[in-house]
């Protein structure tokens, strides 16, 4: 997975019809002060709120039979991008 941040952008976000997974139909946006910590993976209370502070992040996360099962996890966090180090799987 990439993840990408923005701090602003123009017109209202869409999403194009090319791309639309059937899984991921329903799109909803939440102010950053109430995420939905609650309905997300586990892996994403591990990274997400650093990322939103402004941390860079490069790692994996492993899942068991669910999203909610972290079996592992390995992330490193940094204030800069040229100081993370390479991640070979």
């Amino acid at each position: 997975m990439y993840i990408f941040v923005s701090e602003g952008w123009a017109d209202n976000p869409k999403r194009e019809e090319d791309y639309k997974k059937p899984e991921m139909t329903d799109f909803q946006w939440y102010p950053i002060n109430a995420l939905p910590y609650s309905e997300m993976s586990a892996g994403d209370t591990l990274w997400l709120p650093q990322v939103l502070e402004g941390l860079y992040v490069t790692g994996f996360v492993y899942f068991g039979d669910t999203i909610d099962e972290v079996l592992d996890k390995y992330l490193v966090f940094s204030e800069h991008p040229a100081e993370l180090p390479p991640l070979h799987l």
